[in-house]
């Protein structure tokens, strides 16, 4: 009689017991496998380390609560970019659903986003820390290591960004920073209406070369050559450089850098280039509003080409 008690208390046990999840916070993250990448840079956690912060957030794009997340997340993500902090939002469902939704959000979903394969990634991380409702993101620490999962809208959520901001504050990047200090050699000389074009060339080049892995700079460069109204040598052939690392570091799926390309392709006089790529940048435009904008330029382009 007391046997068989001890044998159903165990069996008990067995079943009221918390199971045990196979990760727990502090655990190496799993790999990203990821089917199709809708929006923004792709990005492998083992490249992340030692420089990025990154959130990965569950979503659908039924579900309601995961909608009134997706604001929050862009304010995150514009708030803490500078701080190396990436934001990607993956789904488990089929490419052409995800790719109408984000296409239709345009800029109010302005952080990565992804299909995940066959839900590889959410079983990665979801189902091993025993989670199943959406939305529900995770931070990944500098090191690679889970910092943190929950609600994307607790409150909670953001403080652990900034506590683990601080605790890993974004490594210097000596290359962006020597890249910077040549852009305002660049534009001092590029003030003088006598400057050389050949030292403009050497320290562009120079400028392009250091700064190619950041997209923003590269962007700023273009815009400073061909915009800005203290210039009075401009140098095309930089700007030019800049635009096209710009477009080889976002894998020409990026509408403004494209866009951009075509600016400057139209100021060098090449129209038949500038409206090669301002169809480039309407195959990849996900904003209704601007995709109007870029065929009515590129009607009136076309007119002008004849």
């Amino acid at each position: 009689m007391f046997a068989r008690r001890l044998v159903v208390l165990g069996l008990l046990a067995m079943f009221t017991t918390a199971p045990a999840w196979a990760l727990e916070i502090g655990d190496d993250a799993p790999p990203l496998m990821i089917k199709k990448w809708i929006k923004g840079d792709k990005l492998k956690l083992d490249d992340a380390k030692n420089r990025d912060i990154v959130v990965i957030e569950f979503w659908a794009t039924w579900c309601g609560p995961c909608r009134m997340s997706i604001p929050h997340l862009t304010e995150l993500q514009g708030k803490f970019e500078k701080e190396r902090v990436r934001v990607i939002g993956i789904s488990t469902e089929d490419t052409s659903t995800v790719m109408n939704f984000v296409h239709g959000m345009g800029k109010k979903m302005e952080y990565t986003v992804a299909v995940d394969n066959d839900g590889k990634t959410y079983g990665s991380l979801m189902t091993e820390f025993g989670v199943q409702g959406i939305p529900h993101a995770f931070i990944i620490d500098r090191k690679g290591k889970i910092a943190w999962h929950g609600h994307p809208m607790d409150e909670e959520f953001e403080e652990e960004l900034g506590v683990l901001i601080k605790k890993q504050p974004a490594p210097e990047d000596k290359k962006l920073k020597e890249a910077n200090r040549l852009q305002k050699e660049y534009f001092e000389l590029a003030q003088k209406e006598d400057a050389s074009k050949d030292e403009l060339a050497k320290i562009g080049d120079q400028m392009v070369k250091l700064g190619a892995g950041e997209k923003e700079f590269l962007v700023d460069v273009t815009n400073m050559i061909i915009k800005s109204k203290k210039i009075k040598t401009r140098d095309y052939a930089t700007a030019r450089k800049a635009v096209e690392a710009a477009c080889d570091l976002t894998e020409n799926k990026d509408c403004e850098v494209i866009e951009l390309r075509a600016r400057v392709a139209y100021d060098m006089g090449d129209r038949k280039g500038a409206l090669k790529y301002l169809r480039e940048a309407l195959s990849v435009c996900e904003d209704f509003d601007h995709e109007d904008k870029l065929e009515k330029r590129i009607e009136s382009l076309r007119k002008k080409l004849g």
